[in-house]
């Protein structure tokens, strides 16, 4: 039986194969972009190694534990990570041995994404590309994250979703989908509780909604459990949740985050047009097609898309990550109902779970990676839109592919800076004389050092050594921060600077002091 999609998935996957192969050989895989990519691919090599703890090369008589980098806990055989085991246990059963295998089952997994989309836009191939491409997703094919991977079940549960809507069905399976994309990326819960609403809202009168009903109200009930029970909540989610903390710092935190995955508050064009943007979007069908909206969503769009060829956006921005959302509000003109409609009323009530409970903006990375499923939804929307508008909207989704392929380039790009300078640290850090204990009070360079921290011991301390040495062994003192002694050299990689007895013989970290991930970029 044809699978509706599957040609989608599989070119979605070749041109990811072939931009990871020759575009992108030059990158040692162990790399990471960002700490959090660094622990686990940690994990990842911990598992191929068949331990349990990460592994770490230490100081003769110093204990497995003993300065523990950040994002671990302390074992009594070593240190293991914060975050769970099962999506580097995943990811190395597919890699069998080899870290590269296990970085493509996350570029595999993401662009299987592709055929979920494809039904949702409701083209086959044509649609299926064109939204993937829209959706920003392939910058997060590249990066060492469960992200892109969780999207497949994500957008496999929506899809399952609206199809048992419109039928009655005995048991709601689309809680499994919803399920393993929740264990992995758990803001993926309340992205769904968001765009389940309007959807049920929508088919309110199809004989799937009871049941759909049903299942909700019993995973909120579930889900409520913990925030009634005193101290079972985790503290780092009460603090961000309304009930928990004053009215005025939780706004505050709303409006930061809604700043930082859309445009900057202080660029008072952009602000006006993402408003512009999101007003159009809310607008009743029947407003659509007037000219002053058209002229709202025109001007909209222009302005965004200025910004994004500045690049002034901010990299967490989610049209920096996928410009072509610009043109959505355009696209309401076209609008016949039905679907594209839902999808769109799906994304937008994703979006704002999303905004009121997220603990924070995502910080480093390339777009809101927490607004990876609202965004696939418009453009699901967007590309069905398209699809049925003739010449018109066939343009339309042809320029929104163009742009957004355009933003992944930059993602991939970005990403890949910070990676080629982690790899250049971890080497420069390698190099430092045998017999030596590297130790730094920078919490994130254990993390993006990791594979030089597996064969020479990379310590984290919050003081520098005393008289030049940790546990009885001459250590060089790497910071930004500090000095440990009246030697050391130069400033490199982030104002890092090597310190302590002998440091002056060493090279700085190879880099700029202060990185410009956008030099070179287009």
């Amino acid at each position: 039986m044809r699978l509706p999609g599957g040609a989608a998935a599989a070119a979605a996957t070749a041109a990811l194969l072939a931009a990871a192969f020759l575009l992108r050989a030059g990158i040692p895989v162990e790399a990471p972009f960002s700490g959090d990519n660094g622990i686990r691919l940690w994990q990842t090599v911990a598992c191929l190694q068949g331990r349990s703890t990460l592994p770490r090369a230490m100081p003769p008589g110093a204990g497995p534990g003993s300065y523990p980098p950040p994002l671990s806990l302390v074992t009594q055989d070593g240190v293991v990570s914060s975050y769970p085991a099962s999506f580097p246990t995943v990811a190395s059963s597919f890699g069998a041995g080899s870290l590269a295998l296990a970085r493509l089952f996350v570029l595999l997994c993401t662009a299987l994404a592709a055929w979920p989309l494809a039904v949702l836009a409701g083209g086959g191939m044509a649609g299926g590309m064109a939204a993937f491409a829209v959706s920003g997703m392939a910058p997060y094919a590249f990066v060492f994250w469960e992200h892109g991977p969780a999207m497949l079940p994500a957008l496999v549960w929506a899809s399952m979703f609206i199809a048992a809507l419109r039928r009655e069905g005995p048991l709601p399976f689309w809680i499994l989908p919803l399920a393993l994309a929740a264990a992995w990326r758990p803001e993926i819960l309340p992205a769904a509780a968001g765009a389940s609403l309007p959807l049920m809202a929508g088919r309110r009168a199809g004989p799937g909604a009871r049941a759909a009903w049903i299942g909700w109200i019993a995973l909120a009930c579930i889900s409520a459990v913990p925030m009634l029970v005193p101290g079972l909540l985790p503290a780092r989610v009460a603090g961000n949740l309304p009930a928990f903390r004053g009215a005025g710092s939780f706004l505050a935190a709303r409006l930061s985050i809604l700043s930082s995955w859309t445009v900057p508050s202080s660029n008072i064009p952009a602000v006006a047009a993402a408003f512009g943007w999101l007003l159009v979007m809310a607008l009743p069908a029947r407003f659509t097609r007037r000219s002053t909206v058209s002229i709202v969503a025109a001007a909209s769009a222009l302005v965004l898309l200025y910004y994004f060829a500045r690049k002034s956006l901010g990299t967490a921005s989610a049209f920096m990550l996928a410009p072509g959302l610009a043109f959505a509000p355009f696209l309401r003109r076209y609008e016949t109902g039905g679907s594209p409609r839902l999808l769109e009323k799906a994304a937008l009530g994703s979006a704002a779970a999303l905004l009121l409970l997220s603990p924070t903006d995502g910080m480093f990375q390339f777009g809101p990676r927490f607004l990876l499923l609202p965004i696939a939804l418009i453009a699901a929307s967007m590309a069905r839109t398209c699809l049925g508008a003739g010449r018109a909207g066939a343009l339309m989704l042809g320029a929104a592919v163009a742009l957004s392929v355009f933003g992944s380039v930059r993602g991939v790009m970005f990403q890949d800076f910070f990676r080629l300078r982690h790899a250049e640290l971890a080497a420069s850090i390698l190099q430092a004389p045998e017999g030596y204990v590297v130790a730094t009070d920078e919490e994130w360079l254990p993390l993006v050092a990791w594979s030089a921290a597996v064969r020479r011991p990379v310590l984290y301390s919050p003081q520098p050594p005393v008289r030049g040495a940790l546990d009885g062994r001459p250590a060089f003192w790497l910071s930004g921060r500090s000095r440990a002694g009246s030697s050391y050299s130069g400033a490199g990689y982030r104002g890092l600077i090597w310190s302590g007895p002998g440091a002056a013989c060493l090279e700085p970290p190879p880099g700029d002091l202060l990185p410009d991930p956008w030099r070179g970029i287009p």
